[in-house]
């Protein structure tokens, strides 16, 4: 039921403002938050870099990420994961792995100048705890899982976007083995970070917005457009297949 909620929260934010915005210049922001889970990684073939060493973060259109013996490819038209492309879409998943982790794909509209805001929360994490005798007792962190993002895009004269961001996610990124069961369900151990950045972009190019310190990286996949229904209906859920409907 949370996911459900949270899911239909998340297309509300991404259609209402665009209904209270008609008569005033708006763009449509689309991104992805991966978070790397592995200390090795090596990047090779960036172009057009801009890093801002005091943020922390680095720019790029294109390049490779390698994360051991697999790699995100990056084009400002598609991004590949494990040779496989990541579609630019609400809902999108990859295959669950050790080395990546998807966290959220928030697409929404706002004026150009404006705050937008995405807040996806899904309350206090459970686990078990053994009591003995093959007993285990559901325990509740007090620690809220949460992600949240704030955008400022502002349209420039040569039309290019002065994106502003802010990123914060507190959630479960591993649990503790708990003994007795090899289900994942021991306590969690939590991940939380913030991160802010502002670049200038072109509008219709995916961007990369990489945060590395070797131990806790996170990389943001941005493309902002012009609010045009097209573009709106290419980010929202793919349709199934008649046959698969019925």
């Amino acid at each position: 039921m949370k996911k459900i909620a949270v899911f239909c929260l998340f297309l509300l934010l991404a259609v209402a403002p665009m209904t209270a915005l008609a008569d005033a210049p708006s763009l449509l922001v689309k991104m992805q938050l991966f978070r790397l889970l592995t200390e090795h990684i090596t990047i090779t073939g960036m172009t057009e870099v801009v890093s801002d060493p005091k943020a922390g973060y680095m720019l790029t259109q294109s390049g490779k990420i390698e994360l051991d013996d697999k790699a995100i490819e990056m084009t400002p038209e598609m991004w590949r994961w494990n040779r496989a492309d990541i579609p630019f879409r609400i809902g999108t998943k990859i295959q669950p792995d050790d080395k990546l982790l998807l966290l959220l794909t928030p697409c929404l509209t706002t004026q150009s100048g404006e705050d937008a805001d995405i807040i996806v929360g899904c309350g206090p994490a459970e686990y078990f705890v053994p009591k003995g005798g093959g007993i285990y007792e559901l325990k509740i962190t007090s620690l809220e899982t949460e992600l949240t993002v704030r955008v400022n895009p502002t349209l420039q004269a040569d039309g290019k976007v002065l994106f502003c961001a802010k990123l914060g996610h507190n959630a479960v990124l591993k649990r503790e083995p708990l003994e007795g069961t090899y289900l994942d369900v021991g306590k969690p151990i939590f991940d939380t970070l913030e991160q802010s950045f502002k670049v200038t972009i072109e509008q219709d190019k995916d961007y990369c917005v990489l945060f590395s310190d070797r131990k806790n990286s996170l990389v943001v996949r941005l493309r902002v457009s012009d609010c045009k229904p097209e573009k709106l209906a290419e980010a929202q859920p793919e349709q199934p297949a008649e046959s698969e409907r019925k």
